[in-house]
């Protein structure tokens, strides 16, 4: 994206408080060049997101995990969600990750794509994309606490029919949103760190499954449950396609953190491509091992890569 260190920080216009910012490397600059900055009274803000940081708050803007894709292969089948991880990228996924690079270099400021809108083509569509915006992220990210207490409570209540009461279920959801605020107002890095950490925590059961399971995958391709059926009515591709797509998106919420981010030049292509193949293959990873596992597509709801775990490992990787 940039064709130099040079140009970058050209491009980058942002007003760092006089602090000096001729240094281009990755690491923000000296401690001693703060120190100046607040002994002269600016209030110095530097950016210090660095590519690793920004991986984890780009994976969870855009996937957080394989949770939620299950209804992808219960809807469409085994074979079109391998197809669709295969092909959907270089439509969709990777577009809006180099739409996200070049935006977030040119104009590395807070508030990511309601920026962007604005700026290019004026006030009257920046209200509506924010409008938008707003509307859409209150229902989808009022998914994510529902998803988490769902697979808590696949694992707690692993083997018998219990169920969390209505005032655990609540309790455990509003202390996600709590919780997710809490690192949010404590500052962009924190967040960073935070991703970075449940970004570790969230996939190493999948790595497991996948490294434990994968090898009989591998001597068997016959044995892989494509998720054929010969019934249409089992085929929802209205859902299908909203899923895939829901789940490959995503990857412009990373911009809006662009102000935080040394050297956006470079840090963003980079943290950008990592990111989108790390998406593509914490969904294409599993799925191979676990239509293997359960071949049925009905089975395929919320929950099912728990019973893949359990298949693959035992009770212990389930829970």
């Amino acid at each position: 994206m940039a064709k130099s260190d040079s140009s970058t920080a050209k491009s980058d216009s942002r007003d760092y408080s006089h602090v000096n910012t001729s240094d281009t490397s990755d690491s923000p600059p000296s401690p001693s060049g703060v120190k100046d900055a607040k002994s002269q009274g600016f209030a110095a803000h530097l950016p210090h997101l660095n590519v690793w940081q920004l991986v984890g708050i780009t994976y969870f803007s855009a996937s957080g995990g394989p949770f939620g894709f299950e209804e992808a292969i219960g809807s469409g089948g085994g074979a079109a969600a391998l197809l669709g991880i295969a092909f959907l990228p270089f439509i969709w996924s990777i577009p809006l990750a180099l739409m996200t690079a070049e935006f977030a270099t040119m104009m590395p400021e807070a508030g990511g794509h309601i920026i962007w809108v604005d700026r290019v083509l004026g006030p009257y569509c920046g209200t509506l994309n924010s409008a938008f915006s707003a509307f859409t992220n209150a229902f989808d990210n009022a998914l994510y606490p529902v998803m988490f207490v769902d697979y808590l409570e696949e694992a707690v209540w692993a083997y018998t029919k219990r169920d969390f009461s209505d005032e655990v279920d609540i309790g455990l959801r509003v202390f996600t949103v709590l919780l997710c605020v809490a690192l949010n107002i404590k500052g962009a890095d924190i967040v960073g760190d935070a991703s970075m950490l449940f970004g570790v925590l969230v996939l190493s059961p999948f790595v497991v499954m996948t490294a434990m399971g994968l090898a009989p995958v591998l001597t068997d391709l016959d044995g892989l449950g494509m998720g054929t059926d010969e019934s249409k009515d089992s085929y929802r591709w209205g859902a299908f396609v909203a899923v895939m797509l829901w789940n490959t998106s995503g990857f412009d919420n990373a911009g809006t953190c662009a102000s935080e981010v040394a050297n956006p030049g470079t840090t963003y292509p980079k943290a950008l491509a990592i990111a989108v193949i790390l998406v593509m293959l914490s969904y294409a990873a599993p799925t191979l091992v676990g239509i293997y596992y359960i071949t049925d597509m009905e089975e395929w709801e919320d929950g099912a890569f728990v019973d893949v775990g359990e298949e693959v490992a035992g009770p212990w990787l389930r829970n």
